[in-house]
C-alpha cells in the first residue's frame, strides 16, 4: 500500500537481463532503494525476463519467465516479502512454463493469464498455500503474451499484447470462475 517493487527485467538495446529488486515509494517524491536481488530455487542465476507478478498485499508473488542462465522459460512461482530483508522462498508451480504472462491478484487468489508460448489460460493459485501448481479456471478470448494487466476489486483485465499487436481489453471476474469477455478496444494497439 506504500510501495512497489520493480523485480528483474531486461534491456534489449543492452543487451542484458537483471537480477535487481528496486522498491520505490508511492509518496512524492519517489525514492528508489535497491532492496537485493531475485533468486529462483533452482537456478544458477536470478536475472530473468517477462515474469508475472501478483500481491496478497503482505507478499508478492513472481512466476514464469525466462531465465538466460540456464537459457530456460520456467514454471516456478516465487514469494517474495514486502518487508527488509525481503526474503525469497519457492511457493508452486504454474501449469506449464511461460513467460510474457498476465498477473493479476484478489484477496484470495494469484492469477496468470496468457503468455508464451501462446496460451489463452486463466489460471490460479490460492495465497494460503506453499507448494502446489496452478489450477485452469477459464480462457482468455484469445491466445495473448507481451500485454499490460491490471486488477481491481472484483476482476481482471488485461490489454494490447501480441502476436499479432492487439488493442482488445479482456476482463474476467475473480469469483465466478470462466472466460474473459471483450470490453473494449485501447486507444491503439500494441505489446509492452
Amino acid at each position: 500500500k506504500t510501495a512497489g517493487f520493480a523485480i528483474g527485467g531486461a534491456n534489449p538495446s543492452a543487451p542484458a537481463t537483471y537480477d535487481t529488486i528496486d522498491r520505490f515509494t508511492f509518496t512524492a517524491p519517489s525514492t528508489v532503494t535497491d532492496a537485493g536481488e531475485f533468486t529462483a530455487t533452482g537456478l544458477t542465476s536470478g536475472a530473468h525476463q517477462g515474469s508475472g507478478s501478483s500481491t496478497n498485499g503482505t507478499y508478492g508473488f513472481v512466476f514464469g519467465g525466462y531465465f538466460p542462465s540456464p537459457g530456460a522459460t520456467v514454471d516456478q512461482q516465487t514469494k517474495l516479502a514486502f518487508s527488509a530483508p525481503y526474503p525469497m522462498s519457492d511457493n508452486g508451480e504454474l501449469s506449464a512454463i511461460s513467460d510474457n504472462c498476465f498477473g493479476h491478484s484478489d484477496t484470495t487468489f494469484s492469477y496468470r493469464s496468457g503468455g508464451y508460448p501462446l496460451v489463452d489460460v486463466i489460471e490460479r493459485f490460492p495465497f494460503a498455500a506453499t507448494s502446489g501448481t496452478y489450477s485452469d479456471v477459464g480462457n482468455l478470448i484469445a491466445p495473448t503474451s507481451q500485454g499490460g494487466s491490471a486488477s481491481g476489486p472484483t476482476h481482471g483485465i488485461t490489454h494490447g499484447g501480441s502476436p499479432p499487436y492487439t488493442d482488445t481489453l479482456h476482463r474476467f471476474e475473480f469469483a465466478s470462475s470462466g472466460d474473459a469477455t471483450d470490453i473494449g478496444e485501447a486507444t491503439q494497439a500494441g505489446n509492452s
